[in-house]
């Protein structure tokens, strides 16, 4: 797994994004 940590955190990132521009508000989401 070379790449694995990497490619979780930018999932990770996609994914606070997503939410942020769907449910745009004071969310606790470190």
């Amino acid at each position: 797994m070379p790449r694995v940590p990497l490619l979780t955190s930018r999932r990770v990132v996609d994914l606070m994004r997503v939410a942020s521009q769907l449910c745009p508000g004071p969310r606790p989401t470190a």
